[in-house]
């Protein structure tokens, strides 16, 4: 079974063929005899099983390559650092895994199309490319963290409804994505849109419970809306949400963390369950636009909590007083 491989070497292009064996898989070691920054295009036939580990990884002026139908797994770094590889890249339906870092480092990756039937996204898979759009197929099931790490210039995601939980780092630093979709009720882990600096709105529930720091650094961030489910603000989740004016708590929400609205200078209003137990200290730190807050009497307040110029109105009965 044959790769053929175009090469640029002198400022000519050569055509070369690598042999690999009939396993089907494209091993690291197949370019041992190729300088990898003369690789220019590569050619993959049908029968291709596997694409292994490292197998393209730093080919810097690789510019053109085919995912053919046929192919399960594209693995870990397969094509991390290919510095010029020009987009479309369609993954077809018949891979399972795209493993961790597959494509980070692409810099001029701006299209990739996940074809129904992937299944696995590996951490980092697409980090630091210039993907614009990205849809997830509703067969996947296994999302990595940090999967658009950084993509920059990333505008539009298509959530699948069978998605509930956006892992950790998933969209950190993709400062172009304006808003996004999201199933009621969708769980949101740490640092998932961290530094998205131009997001506005998010449509659809989330349960922030594990939220930590998963909307700082989002300074157009208008509106959310925190799903039922949610029983706490956790800590540092909404650092620098700088245009944010209104937060309603739903009623399960038990504690709100340390730092967890620190400098949201426009929220002007918050409203505080019942149930609420403790506000944590630097939770409404330097929340200028906030001059006042009704909590049950009940609630434990830190000393750091407020501002000073914040008042703060004590309502209800002490427990176990009648």
């Amino acid at each position: 079974m044959n790769i053929f491989v175009t090469l640029c070497c002198s400022g000519r292009d050569t055509a070369t063929k690598i042999t690999i064996g009939d396993d089907g898989i494209v091993w690291e070691n197949c370019l041992k005899s190729i300088n990898r920054r003369d690789i220019i295009s590569v050619i993959l036939p049908g029968g291709i099983k596997r694409i292994e580990h490292d197998a393209f990884k730093r080919c810097v002026n690789l510019r053109v390559i085919n995912i053919p139908s046929g192919i399960e797994e594209i693995g870990d770094r397969a094509f991390q650092g290919c510095l010029n590889l020009e987009s479309p890249i369609r993954i077809p339906s018949s891979t399972k895994r795209i493993g961790e870092r597959a494509f980070s480092i692409c810099r001029k990756l701006d299209c990739v199309i996940l074809e129904e039937g992937v299944e696995e996204i590996g951490d980092a898979a697409f980090a630091s490319t210039n993907i614009e759009s990205i849809t997830i197929p509703s067969s996947v099931k296994l999302m990595g963290r940090l999967a658009f790490l950084s993509c920059k210039r990333l505008t539009t995601v298509n959530i699948p409804k069978t998605m509930n939980t956006l892992v950790a780092g998933m969209f950190s630093g993709c400062s172009s994505l304006n808003n996004i979709t999201v199933p009621d009720g969708t769980v949101i882990e740490p640092e998932v849109f961290q530094g998205c600096s131009n997001l506005e709105t998010i449509h659809g529930s989330v349960d922030i419970s594990y939220a930590m720091y998963s909307f700082k650094d989002c300074e157009k961030l208008k509106e959310i809306t925190i799903d039922n489910a949610s029983m706490h603000v956790s800590i540092g989740s909404f650092i620098n949400c700088k245009s944010l004016k209104e937060v309603f708590l739903p009623a399960n929400v038990k504690d709100i963390a340390i730092a967890a609205f620190l400098n949201c200078s426009s929220l002007e209003n918050v409203n505080f369950p019942m149930g609420l137990e403790s506000i944590e200290s630097s939770a409404f730190h330097r929340c200028s636009s906030l001059d006042k807050i009704t909590v049950m009497v009940n609630t434990s307040i830190d000393d750091t909590s407020f501002d000073d110029h914040t008042a703060i109105d004590r309502i209800g009965m002490v427990r176990g007083w009648y």
